[in-house]
């Protein structure tokens, strides 16, 4: 019971989190940090999740909120920058290659988990999807700093190609 307990307060609080994420997405504009706060946060929750000791403690609680408010907004984000980004004729196939990397992704940390869950402790499929999901907040900051540094190399060079325009315009 409590475990179901949980389960559906995690499934309220993905629907506050698809909700939130999609309206920063679209009125804010804001696509690497909730990325990043739904990658963090998701490897902060399945930490919490790990070091548990019972399904109605508190940490246990507190994990899953968190995961459910941070994680699912990421296939929010996904959608929109699909949608967004790419040219009508392109978004079935990356919507589909996107589709396929998930459901690798979910097969690899199912059969490792499971593999960790037989072999490991109970706490060892948590921190196995943690470090999985601080890997990827790694690589997208990392993708974050290299795009903004072409953004504003870009921008200067944008300027010097402008030829100066005199204040005065004589006849």
């Amino acid at each position: 019971t409590a475990v179901s307990m949980i389960q559906m307060f995690m499934v309220v609080m993905m629907m506050v989190s698809n909700i939130f994420t999609g309206y920063i997405a679209d009125k804010k504009n804001l696509i690497i940090p909730p990325s990043l706060f739904a990658l963090i946060g998701g490897a902060v929750s399945l930490i919490l999740v790990s070091i548990a000791t019972t399904p109605t403690g508190i940490v246990m609680v507190f994990g899953t909120a968190l995961f459910g408010l941070t994680v699912p907004g990421l296939f929010t984000i996904t959608s929109f920058l699909n949608i967004r980004h790419f040219p009508a004729d392109k978004r079935g196939v990356m919507s589909g290659f996107c589709q396929l990397v998930s459901g690798i992704s979910y097969f690899f940390i199912a059969g490792g988990g499971g593999l960790l869950y037989d072999h490991s402790r109970r706490s060892g499929p948590f921190l196995f999807c943690a470090g999985l999901l601080i890997l990827a907040s790694v690589l997208v900051w990392i993708i974050y700093q290299k795009i903004k540094t072409e953004t504003v190399s870009s921008e200067m060079e944008n300027k010097e190609e402008e030829p100066e325009t005199p204040d005065v315009i004589l006849d």
